[in-house]
């Protein structure tokens, strides 16, 4: 998870009362919405990487039902070809 999601199923279910004893949630998670993305790009280069799998957000990209987010997609278009 990016973090600064409360849109998708794990969302979801994290707050429901009792399924996370302490009630921490992945809201931060790795922060790579935060954009320590490119710390992750910057590190995998220095170790000569010249690729990495990464997933995205689908509940980003469609908040609602055939509802689409043109910011996001432009978001995660900058972050890849940006470190292309």
């Amino acid at each position: 998870m990016e973090g600064e999601q409360t849109n998708n199923d794990w969302s979801a279910w994290e707050r429901i009362p009792g399924k996370i004893r302490d009630g921490t949630d992945a809201s931060r998670a790795c922060q790579w919405w935060a954009g320590r993305y490119v710390e992750d790009f910057e590190l995998a280069q220095s170790m000569g990487q010249n690729t990495l799998r990464l997933s995205i957000e689908w509940s980003r990209i469609e908040p609602q039902e055939g509802e689409w987010n043109g910011q996001t997609i432009a978001r995660y278009r900058e972050m890849l070809l940006i470190h292309a």
